[in-house]
């Protein structure tokens, strides 16, 4: 099985998850305003969409409709009333696994954001992505950043998190490898915040914890006077590719059709 984390995990993770919208906690926008234009009536998909801040952040922004594919059956329960809420435009959502999914259509903008490093088939599921893009079309993959002195952090302070994701897919130089081999222009890919840290594990001592929020308090004090994005320290990593609009493309979009 190439995903990690089983659905269990999501659905209790989800199940007490109060989804309610903060523009200010939504990250890389300034990335968003650089790459992104408006696009009144045009498709944007996020891939593990719930629970939406990033859909309506963009879609709101920039006008996309929104459409959504996750396993979560809170997709329907939960995340479209909340949409709507937030009075964006509403396109499909599909309650359904990834690397099956077939919409039979392409999208204007594809997006996924903490999505790939739970899979351990990283080609597999990034061409699943790129193969949903329309030719001139935009994707955006991002992911955090587990390795380097994050990964000791992590492996001391939160190894059950650690154990989710699969560290091979935090790798800026394989993801632009990958999407070019495919045929997709790379706009951007870098690195966000100069540092920050968090923990998700069960079952911690008291004093993991405790170490978990001094760091991440030192770490919000150098974000604040340091904007260094870097591979050591840096939580997160994103990547924005354009589909060229040539044949060569044409391979891939038959697959989903």
């Amino acid at each position: 099985m190439s995903n990690v984390v089983n659905q269990e995990y999501w659905d209790s993770s989800y199940s007490n998850l109060n989804l309610e919208y903060d523009e200010k906690k939504v990250l890389f926008k300034k990335i968003f305003e650089k790459y992104l234009r408006h696009n009144p009536q045009g498709s944007c998909i996020e891939i593990g969409c719930y629970p939406g801040n990033f859909l309506i952040y963009i879609c709101s922004k920039f006008k996309y409709i929104a459409n959504g594919v996750d396993t979560t059956p809170y997709i329907n329960t939960k995340l479209v009333p909340h949409l709507k809420n937030n009075n964006i435009s509403i396109g499909d959502f599909f309650q359904q696994d990834f690397m099956s999914f077939n919409p039979g259509i392409t999208y204007d903008l594809v997006c996924s954001f903490g999505f790939i490093e739970h899979f351990r088939n990283m080609d597999d599921v990034m061409l699943k992505h790129i193969e949903l893009v329309k030719p001139d079309g935009t994707l955006i993959i991002s992911c955090p950043n587990y390795r380097k002195i994050q990964y000791i952090l992590h492996k001391l302070l939160d190894s059950d998190n650690l154990e989710r994701h699969v560290l091979e897919t935090m790798d800026l130089h394989k993801m632009t490898q990958i999407l070019e081999k495919y045929d997709m222009e790379v706009l951007f890919q870098g690195y966000f915040k100069t540092a920050d840290f968090w923990i998700d594990s069960n079952h911690q001592s008291f004093l993991k914890p405790v170490l978990s929020q001094c760091i991440t308090y030192v770490f919000s004090i150098i974000n604040k006077y340091v904007d260094k994005p870097n591979s050591w320290l840096s939580p997160y990593m994103i990547c924005i590719a354009k589909k060229k609009n040539s044949p060569n493309n044409s391979t891939n979009v038959k697959k989903i059709l």
